[in-house]
Parts: structure tokens; sequence; C-alpha cells
């Protein structure tokens, strides 16, 4: 219910808001939060509704979506697990970013790999020219939400706070 719930305000009233706000993606940033605070299993899963949400309403080939929030969902649980194994807010914005470019770079890639397979479409329709600009508004965006995110979490919970051992 609750991914659902999220998607819904990802599609109508994220993609709504003015211009540096709609770059928002609440998917991403959702797939980092539970990373770091529930279990790797259970985020696999509402990734992959996630997937199957976003594949549904968006109008490339089926499996795109799917596939790019799964492999943003390995390279970010690889990253949480080998690199930042705290977590502070700066491994909260590192993943939060690379979560976002390994989401985008998989969904590009996949898509020109499409072509090769498929109708053949023109590289300015996988790749435009602002697409690195409109990449660097997503990341701060994202880092954006997540600051707040953290704040949240941290002043509302224990869970992220730092203990120790006397």
């Amino acid at each position: 219910m609750a991914v659902a719930a999220i998607f819904i305000f990802q599609t109508s009233f994220i993609a709504a808001l003015p211009w540096p706000w709609f770059y928002f993606n609440f998917i991403i940033v959702t797939l980092v939060t539970l990373l770091v605070v529930a279990d790797a299993g259970t985020v696999s899963w509402v990734v992959f509704l996630f997937g199957i949400l976003s594949d549904i309403q968006a109008a490339d080939f089926f499996g795109l979506n799917i596939i790019s929030l799964l492999g943003a969902l390995v390279v970010t649980h690889f990253a949480l697990g080998k690199f930042f194994t705290n977590r502070s807010l700066y491994s909260f914005i590192f993943l939060t970013l690379a979560a976002t470019v390994s989401y985008e770079l998989i969904k590009a890639a996949l898509r020109l790999s499409a072509n090769f397979i498929g109708e053949s479409v023109p590289l300015q329709f996988i790749i435009t020219r602002h697409s690195f600009i409109d990449w660097g508004y997503e990341i701060a965006a994202n880092i954006f939400s997540i600051l707040i995110i953290f704040y949240l979490i941290n002043y509302f919970s224990r869970r992220l706070k730092a203990f120790f051992i006397r």
C-alpha cells in the first residue's frame, strides 16, 4: 500500500512541481532510506514493485525501470556494505549520489542497447544535450531531500544515532 502511495505521489504530485523541484526522484530517495534502515531482502521487493509500477506507467520498453532500479539497488547496497558502513550524513549523501547516478546510467545504457535490438531511435532521444544538466539537478534535489529525511529520522528515532560501549 505504501509503495503505491509513494509511486502515486511521485508521478502525480512531484512531476507537477515547478522547475527545479520536479527533478526530485522520491523512489530513489526511498530506496536509499530503506536500504539504510531495513534489510536488503525487503528493499529488493519494494524496489521491484516500484519498477513494475514505473514500467506500467512509462513509455519505454517494459523492464527498463525494473532493471535500472534493481541495478541501482545492487550498486548502492555494495557501496553501503563495503565503503559506507557507518550511517552518517555523509554516507547518506554519497549513497544517494551512487543510487541516482547508477540508476540514470543503467537506464541510458539499456535504452542505447535496445537501439541495436529493436526499432532504431535517434541518439538525441536517448541522451540529449541537456541530460547531464538534468541529472545534476536530480542529484541536487535528491541530496537536498535526503538531508531532510536524515535529520527527521535522526530526530524522531534512535536508529541512526551512534552508541558507545562503556
